[in-house]
């Protein structure tokens, strides 16, 4: 009789057991851009949901956007605090923590977003950057678009850089505008358009979707597409918040994070800053232009300080930019249907 009533305790445990490790679990995820912006309404958002979707009630994720719980600054900080459950961020504001990851940034690698998330993301999957996420359980990452240069006045080749002076927003711009001949102006995005507008600078470097988005094509109407420099992002979840998941909730969260993410991730980037670049260049007056193939070499020529510096820095330096190009060449022969 009691072993008989112990079965029907265990049998009526079970099920409650069950539903117990498919409880709802919340979790916030803190973007600190803006709501309406296409990271969010094109990725963020629609990753969100699919992982819900599938967690079938089991986990909800609630999206704190435009600084609500922290700055691109201030956001990895509060990820390993505790004050978020997921966080997306930029690398460049975490200068010299991430150095290896920092290869999807080099100048004249690849000019598609999609291969060089992709490729990083390779990358730590194979163990070979995995060192510098200890910290934290990795979703995703991100490149962003290439910057480019946007002129007042035409720029044909490198000789028509010599003594421009061009916006910049970080050091390594400004390190490659003087190898160029240029003289570096740093300055927040927001000044750009009104030091083109009264001749202060002669031009910028910034993304076709930023163009779009600070309204420079109204100052400057000539362009070179040089593939000089670019920012990359992530998208992290605490340790203590991923171990804590279980069932559904983690099923739903690992089947559409890590490579699906970082596709869906890329291919919005390299789709936006294609759709603001064909904006621009049907505009009337505008020019838009690439690097000569002849220069190819002597532009390559004028940014290597930077790629050697990197490898000097950079821990395992030249192992990483080798199998990031191996990653690089076989994703190029993947099926574009896997895209």
């Amino acid at each position: 009789m009691r072993i008989a009533v112990a079965a029907a305790v265990i049998a009526a445990l079970v099920p409650a057991l069950a539903a117990a490790a498919d409880e709802p679990v919340s979790l916030k995820v803190a973007y600190p851009g803006a709501p309406a912006s296409t990271v969010n309404t094109l990725a963020l958002a629609p990753w969100m949901k699919s992982v819900e979707a599938d967690g079938g009630g089991a986990i909800e994720l609630k999206l704190f956007a435009g600084g609500t719980i922290g700055t691109y600054r201030n956001i990895y900080d509060r990820l390993l605090n505790g004050v978020t459950d997921i966080a997306y961020g930029l690398f460049g504001e975490y200068a010299g923590q991430f150095p290896k990851s920092d290869v999807v940034t080099l100048p004249f690698e690849t000019k598609s977003s999609y291969e060089s998330a992709v490729a990083l993301w390779r990358l730590y999957a194979s163990g070979l950057t995995a060192d510098e996420f200890s910290k934290v359980h990795v979703l995703g990452f991100g490149r962003y678009p290439y910057a480019n240069i946007h002129a007042r006045r035409p720029v044909n080749g490198i000789a028509d850089l010599k003594g421009m002076k061009i916006g910049a927003f970080s050091r390594v711009i400004g390190q490659m505008i003087e190898n160029f001949g240029g003289t570096p102006v740093t300055m927040p995005v927001t000044e750009v358009y009104a030091s083109l507008q009264r001749g202060l600078v002669d031009a910028t470097i910034v993304a076709w979707t930023g163009v779009e988005t600070y309204k420079y094509h109204e100052v400057a109407k000539y362009h070179m597409e040089a593939p000089i420099s670019a920012n990359s992002a992530f998208l992290f979840m605490n340790k203590d918040a991923y171990a804590k998941l279980t069932g559904k909730a983690k099923a739903a969260l690992d089947q559409h994070s890590g490579e699906p993410f970082v596709k869906l991730l890329g291919k919005m980037f390299d789709d936006s800053e294609a759709e603001a670049r064909d904006k621009v260049a049907a505009m009337p007056d505008h020019v838009v232009k690439q690097v000569p193939d002849a220069e190819v070499p002597q532009w390559k020529a004028r940014v290597q300080p930077v790629i050697d510096e990197w490898l000097r820095n950079t821990p395992d330096g030249a192992k990483v930019l080798a199998a990031y190009r191996a990653e690089i060449a076989k994703i190029r022969a993947e099926p574009r249907a896997s895209r």
